[in-house]
C-alpha cells in the first residue's frame, strides 16, 4: 500500500539530501535559510556521510536555532531511498528538492510557489539556473524552457529521458504517492518524476535565475562526465539495468495516465518495450557482430537515438572513446578561446 501526504494547503517543504558534501554544505544550508518565502518545513537526510558533513550540519541549526528535522543514516540508503525517507517527513503542499552541494539562491522557494500556483495542472516546475565548479566559478547557464511542457512524447522514448536539467525542480506532493514502490529499484530519481508529471499534469518553466549546480568530481552523476576513469565502461554497462527499470515503470505511469489517449498509450507502450529489448540485449551481450547488429538497428531505428545506435553497433568502447574525443575538442577550444 503506498503511501500519501497529508498536508495542509499553502505549505511549502524544502529537502535537501547530503552525502560526503563537506566542501559545499554550508553553502547550500545558507541558501536555505536566505529565503524570502521562509519554508514551513526544512528537512535534511544524510547519508551516512564518511566526511564531516553531519557535524557541519549540527552545527549550523545549532548556530541559528533552528526548527529543522535532521535526519543521520547510519548505513548508505542510496540517493532514492535517501529521497524516499526525507519525503515520508513532508507535511507540505509543495516541495523543493534540493541536494547538499547546489545553491538556492533567496527566489527560489517564493518562485516554486508561485509556478505551481499559477500552473494548478503542473504537477511540477522546473527553474533556471547556473552550474558552478568546485569553487564556485560559473560554468554554463541551465536554462528551462521558455513554454511550459504539457505533455509525454514520442520523442522522449526515442533519447531515452526527458530533456530536462534534473536540478531546480519542485514538486506538488501528490507526485510521490507510489514512490515509496519505485524508489528502492532505481538510481536516480529525477526522470521517474518528470515522467509522471508529464503524463499527468505537465511541467512549468520558468527562466528566472534560482538557483547554482554545482559540478564536482564526487558528486553522484561524476562518473558520466569523468571521461578518464576506469570504471566508466563498468558503470555504463550496469546503467542499463537501470535505465530498463526506468523504462518499465514509464510504462505503469502511461498505462495509468488520465490525459494520454488510448492510441497514444498503446504507441509509446509498444515503443517501450522494444526500447528494453533493445537495452536487454546491449547489456547481455559478449562479443559483436556487425551484419547482425546493423540488422537490429534497422528493425529499431524509430526508437534509437545515435547515441544508442553507436552503442549497438560498435559497443560501449568506441561510444566512450568518440566522447572522450568530442570532450577532448570542446576542452581544447576553451582553451584557445
Amino acid at each position: 500500500m503506498s503511501f500519501s501526504i497529508d498536508y495542509t494547503k499553502g505549505s511549502l517543504a524544502v529537502i535537501l539530501t547530503s552525502f560526503n558534501h563537506a566542501s559545499y554544505i554550508e553553502d547550500s544550508l545558507i541558501g536555505i535559510l536566505n529565503q524570502y518565502r521562509v519554508p514551513d518545513q526544512v528537512i535534511i537526510c544524510d547519508d551516512a556521510s564518511t566526511d564531516k558533513t553531519p557535524e557541519i550540519i549540527e552545527a549550523f541549526i545549532s548556530r541559528f536555532n533552528l526548527d529543522w528535522t535532521f535526519i543521520r543514516h547510519k548505513s548508505n540508503l542510496g540517493i532514492t531511498s535517501n529521497l524516499l525517507f526525507a519525503v515520508r517527513l513532508v507535511r507540505a503542499e509543495v516541495i523543493v528538492a534540493l541536494a547538499g552541494d547546489d545553491i538556492s539562491l533567496p527566489n527560489r522557494c517564493l518562485l516554486s510557489e508561485k509556478m505551481l500556483s499559477d500552473n494548478p495542472t503542473c504537477l511540477a516546475i522546473l527553474l533556471s539556473g547556473y552550474s558552478i565548479d568546485s569553487r564556485g566559478s560559473l560554468l554554463s547557464p541551465l536554462m528551462a524552457n521558455p513554454a511550459n511542457i504539457s505533455y509525454f512524447n514520442s520523442s522522449i522514448i526515442k533519447i531515452g529521458f526527458p530533456l530536462l536539467h534534473p536540478v531546480g525542480l519542485a514538486y506538488r506532493a501528490e507526485i510521490f504517492t507510489d514512490f515509496d514502490i519505485i524508489a528502492p529499484r532505481i538510481k536516480n530519481e529525477d526522470d521517474y518524476l518528470t515522467v509522471k508529471a508529464l503524463c499527468f499534469g505537465g511541467i512549468a518553466n520558468s527562466q528566472e535565475i534560482s538557483f547554482y549546480y554545482r559540478v564536482h568530481d564526487s558528486s553522484a552523476s561524476s562518473w558520466i562526465r569523468n571521461i578518464s576513469s576506469a570504471g566508466i565502461h563498468q558503470n555504463l554497462h550496469q546503467d542499463l539495468l537501470n535505465r530498463i527499470e526506468h523504462f518499465s515503470n514509464w510504462i505503469t505511469i502511461i498505462t495509468q495516465s488520465p490525459i494520454i489517449s488510448t492510441k497514444h498509450k498503446s504507441i509509446y507502450i509498444r515503443s517501450l518495450y522494444r526500447k528494453i529489448n533493445v537495452y536487454k540485449h546491449l547489456h547481455g551481450r559478449t562479443s559483436l557482430n556487425f551484419p547482425s547488429e546493423f540488422i537490429h538497428v534497422l528493425r529499431n531505428l524509430r526508437i534509437l537515438c545515435l547515441r544508442e545506435v553507436i552503442q549497438v553497433l560498435f559497443g560501449l568502447k568506441l561510444y566512450i572513446f568518440l566522447r572522450t574525443l568530442k570532450n577532448n575538442m570542446s576542452r581544447s577550444l576553451v582553451d584557445y578561446v
